[in-house]
């Protein structure tokens, strides 16, 4: 039996990779908060909560731009949502009081890192090329893994 969080990272994976239809939507939101449940919890707050998440989908000039999560009502997608906090990186005094030793640099990573997963799990028109609907070679993706090793070594010793 699958992980809830396996249930949760397939079903973003399938949709984030892929072009969903307008009149697909409510069944992918429906998906999406299914695999939410799995993941998280059933009590009534998660399930509130969870109830406020939407699949969106962004066009301009007809065409589909992105779809990902986003907040139901708003048309907020999470990504953008992160992206106004990294605008005004200052860190909040809940933060500074709960994690003292927490510096702007490291916030501001944080955030960073915050956006760019969140960003991964949405599909970019711009980025439909590569995509590749979803297919990965298992022996691509460890030459691309040991690729980038190579580079993370190389900064490691010479930072650019």
């Amino acid at each position: 039996m699958p992980s809830g969080k396996q249930v949760l990272l397939s079903v973003l994976q399938q949709y984030s990779q892929g072009l969903q239809k307008d009149s697909e939507l409510d069944e992918v939101t429906d998906v999406i908060k299914s695999a939410l449940c799995a993941h998280c919890s059933t009590s009534g707050e998660t399930m509130e909560k969870i109830q406020r998440m939407r699949w969106l989908s962004e066009s301009e000039d007809d065409d589909v731009v992105k779809q990902g999560l986003g907040l139901e009502g708003a048309n907020v997608f999470l990504s953008d949502l992160v992206e106004e906090l990294i605008e005004d990186d200052t860190i909040p005094e809940k933060i500074k009081s709960r994690f003292p030793e927490i510096t702007q640099v490291q916030y501001t990573t944080g955030l960073d890192m915050i956006w760019w997963l969140l960003s991964s799990l949405q599909y970019f028109d711009e980025l439909k090329s590569v995509e590749n609907k979803g297919y990965l070679d298992d022996e691509d993706r460890e030459r691309m893994l040991n690729d980038y090793s190579k580079w993370l070594d190389k900064y490691k010793n010479e930072p650019w």
